[in-house]
């Protein structure tokens, strides 16, 4: 089970990334995205923006904290503090919605795509090896 991540260059996303992860085939009835957001105002702007396009494209918004298809992180690099604050929010959404694409866009995408790809396969390497363990213990047994 490992997420999807997307890791944007630039501040603004484009309709066609939008379109690409709406047209993904996933199994809910109904797809739903999450959204946090970090930093400054504009971007809580690129994030409404950005959620309105997904919500033209059928998803229904809800809550940072709930189940989620896809969870888009806004983010900032301000500080070494808004950096760890997107590696901990990255680490809560796989633990919770392991197969939820993630989606990270702003000034820490920009600056430090690897990172966060990195951050991203310790999470999905994690989650493989509690599988594999659960699994073993219940052939075991």
């Amino acid at each position: 089970m490992k997420s999807t991540t997307l890791s944007f260059g630039e501040n603004v996303v484009s309709s066609h990334v939008i379109n690409l992860i709406a047209s993904l085939d996933l199994t809910m009835s109904q797809k739903r995205v999450s959204f946090h957001t970090l930093g400054c105002k504009l971007n809580f702007s690129e994030s409404s923006t950005i959620a309105r396009e997904f919500e033209r494209g059928g998803y229904l918004r809800v809550e940072p904290s709930a189940q989620t298809d896809v969870a888009v992180i806004n983010s900032c690099s301000v500080t070494e503090h808004a950096d760890k604050k997107c590696r901990n929010i990255i680490r809560k959404i796989h633990r919770r919605n392991p197969n939820a694409i993630i989606a990270v866009t702003g000034c820490y995408a920009q600056l430090k795509p690897e990172e966060i790809a990195a951050e991203v396969e310790r999470q999905a390497a994690q989650l493989d090896r509690a599988d594999y363990v659960a699994e073993s213990l219940a052939h075991s047994r």
